[in-house]
C-alpha cells in the first residue's frame, strides 16, 4: 500500500515564515492556524493544502511518519517537537502526514470516513510519532481521536515513537472536539477490545518505547558519566517493570562507572548503590541488600548527607530490609527516624513521606498491630489518590495494603473487593506477570481461602505459583509464599491423596 502524501519539516518552517513568522504564531494553537490560514488558503479548491499543492511541489512527498497530536497545542510547540524528534534522523525521514495539511478543512467528514482515513494512513505509513505536551499532564491521551490513533497503531503493528512524554492514561475520560466523535470512538474501542485491554495496549506501547529509547541512549553515549546516567534511568525503569535481573545489571554497571569517575563517596555513586540494594531486596536477597545499604548509610553519615533524598531512601530501604529479615525492633526504629526526617525536610503530605508512613504501617501489620496500621494505610491511600491518581503503581500498592490489613482483621468480604480491584488494575497497568500483580493474586487467593472458597483459591494459587516460578524463580520469597499457601490449601481438600496433589516438602498450614 502506497503511503499518502505529506509535507517536509522544512515546509512547516516556510509556512510559518511566509505567514508572519514566529511572532505571529507565538500564541496560536493548531486550531487557530487552521481558521486563520489553512481555511482561507484552500477556500476555493475546498481541498487539503497537500492536494491543492499536488506532487509538483518540492516539499510534498510520500509521508514517512504519521503525526499524532492535539489541536489545542500551540502550533509552534508541535513544529519544535518534530524538529527535536528528527534531529538525529536522516533528512529524508522528515516527511510527515499532519492532518492540518493533509485533510480537507472544509468538508465535515463523517465518523466512518474519518476512521478510514486515519486507519489507512497509519497502516500504510507504518510509523507514528505522538507529540506529548505538557510534560506533567499531556493532552493527547485525553483526546479521543489521539486515543484512537494509538489503537490503530497497535492494531496495525506500526512503529511508535514519542516526541515528548508523560502519559495521561484514563481512556474512558478521553475528550474530543465533537462529543459525538467521543461516543463513537468509545463504542468502537469497547466493541473490539474493550477499555481494559486498550489501557493495557497503551501502557505496553509507552513502556516499550521508553525501554527502546533508553537502550538507544546507552548505546549511543560514550563511556562517560553521561552513559552511567542513562544506565541509572534504565535500571530504574526495569525495577518499576519488575524486571529485577535487568535492573541489577544496569545498576551494577552504573555503580562501577560512577566509582571510577566520581569516587566511592560521591553522592551520585551512593545513589546508584542505594538503588542497586533496593533491587537486591526486591529479589529477596536481603543479606546482600542489608550489607550494601549499611555501607551507603555509613558514607552518608561520614559526609554529613544523612538527610539528603538518597540518605532517606537508604534509611527507608534498610528499615524494610530489617523487616524482611524479621528484625522488627530495628526496623521500627529506622522507619520512625526516616519518617521524622521526611516530615521535617519534605512535609507531612509529600509522596516520599507517605511511602515511609505506609511502610511503617506494614511493619505494624506484621507485628499484629492492625489497629495502629489501619489509619496510616487509609491516610496514605487517600493522599496517593489525590496526588498521583488511581492508576499510579504506588496507589495500587497502598490499596493492596489496605486490603491486607482488612483481611488480617478478618474482614474478608471488604478485603476481597479491594483485592479484586487491585488485581484488575495491576494487570491492566503493570501487566499480568509483574511481581506486584502476582502478590495481589496471592493475597486474593488467601482471602478466598479464609472464606473457604477453596476451589477458587486453589485455581488462583496454582496460577500464581506457576507465574512466580517462571518470572521470579523457584527460590524467591514470593514464590515460596505462593507454594506455602497452595500446600496449606491442599491439606484441607479431601482429594489430597491423588497423585495430582502430592507434594515433596512439608510447609506450614497457614497461608502467609
Amino acid at each position: 500500500m502506497a503511503a499518502p502524501l505529506g509535507v517536509t519539516l522544512s515546509f512547516l518552517d516556510a509556512f510559518v515564515e511566509s505567514h508572519g513568522g514566529y511572532d505571529v504564531f507565538a500564541t496560536l494553537t493548531t486550531r487557530d492556524v487552521n481558521l486563520q490560514f489553512l481555511q482561507p488558503l484552500t477556500a476555493t479548491s475546498q481541498l487539503s493544502l497537500v492536494d491543492q499543492l499536488t506532487v509538483a511541489h518540492a516539499d510534498v512527498l510520500p509521508a514517512r511518519y504519521y503525526v499524532s497530536h492535539a489541536w489545542p497545542y500551540n502550533f509552534l510547540d508541535v513544529v519544535e517537537s518534530l524538529h527535536v524528534f528528527f534531529s538525529d534522523k536522516p533528512a529524508s525521514d522528515a516527511v510527515v502526514w499532519l492532518d492540518l495539511f493533509c485533510n480537507s478543512q472544509h468538508t465535515n467528514t463523517d465518523f466512518a470516513s474519518l476512521t478510514r482515513i486515519i486507519s489507512s494512513a497509519i497502516s500504510s505509513i507504518q510509523r507514528v510519532v505522538m507529540v506529548l505536551l505538557p510534560w506533567d499532564r499531556p493532552i493527547p491521551l485525553t483526546r479521543a481521536w489521539c486515543v484512537y490513533e494509538v489503537y490503530v497503531t497497535v492494531a496495525s503493528h506500526s512503529h511508535f515513537d514519542v516526541a515528548m512524554t508523560e502519559a495521561e492514561t484514563n481512556r474512558e475520560a478521553s475528550d474530543s472536539y465533537d462529543p459525538i466523535d467521543k461516543v463513537q470512538i468509545v463504542a468502537t474501542i469497547q466493541n473490539t477490545i474493550g477499555f481494559r485491554d486498550m489501557d493495557t495496549m497503551v501502557f505496553r506501547v509507552f513502556e516499550n518505547w521508553m525501554t527502546a529509547t533508553l537502550l538507544a541512549k546507552v548505546a549511543a553515549t560514550p563511556q562517560t558519566l553521561g552513559r552511567s546516567n542513562w544506565r541509572f534511568k534504565l535500571g530504574s525503569l526495569h525495577h518499576v517493570q519488575g524486571k529485577y535481573d535487568l535492573a541489577e545489571a544496569a545498576f551494577e554497571a552504573c555503580v562501577a562507572a560512577r566509582r571510577g569517575l566520581l569516587g566511592s563517596d560521591h553522592p551520585e555513586t551512593i545513589s546508584a548503590q542505594a538503588h542497586l540494594a533496593r533491587t537486591y531486596k526486591a529479589q529477596g536477597r536481603y543479606v546482600h541488600a542489608e550489607s550494601l545499604l549499611r555501607q551507603c548509610h555509613d558514607v552518608n553519615q561520614r559526609i554529613q548527607q544523612d538527610e539528603s533524598p538518597t540518605a532517606l531512601l537508604v534509611l527507608d530501604t534498610l528499615a524494610a530490609t530489617h523487616q524482611c529479615l524479621g528484625q522488627y525492633v530495628d526496623a521500627e526504629a529506622l522507619f520512625e527516624s526516616c519518617l521524622a526526617k521526611r516530615r521535617r525536610t519534605l512535609g507531612d503530605d509529600h509522596p516520599s513521606t507517605m511511602v515511609t508512613m505506609s511502610n511503617l504501617a506494614t511493619l505494624y501489620q506484621a507485628q499484629g498491630k492492625y489497629e495502629l496500621a489501619a489509619p496510616l494505610f487509609e491516610r496514605c491511600l487517600a493522599a496517593s489518590i489525590a496526588s498521583v491518581g488511581q492508576d499510579n503503581p504506588n496507589t495500587l500498592i497502598l490499596r493492596n495494603n489496605v486490603a491486607a490489613n482488612k483481611s488480617a482483621m478478618h474482614d474478608y468480604v471488604s478485603a476481597e473487593v479491594l483485592y479484586a480491584q487491585c488485581r484488575n488494575d495491576s494487570e491492566r497497568i503493570l501487566g499480568p506477570d509483574h511481581p506486584s500483580t502476582l502478590a495481589t493474586l496471592n493475597n486474593l487467593a488467601a482471602t478466598y481461602y479464609h472464606q473457604r472458597k477453596l476451589d477458587v483459591a486453589e485455581a488462583l494459587y496454582t496460577q500464581c505459583l506457576g507465574a512466580c516460578q517462571r518470572v521470579l524463580g523457584a527460590t524467591h520469597p514470593q514464590t515460596l509464599s505462593a507454594m506455602n499457601n497452595l500446600a496449606a490449601l491442599l491439606k484441607m481438600l479431601p482429594s489430597l491423596t491423588t497423585p495430582r496433589r502430592s507434594t515433596s516438602s512439608a510447609w506450614p498450614p497457614t497461608p502467609t
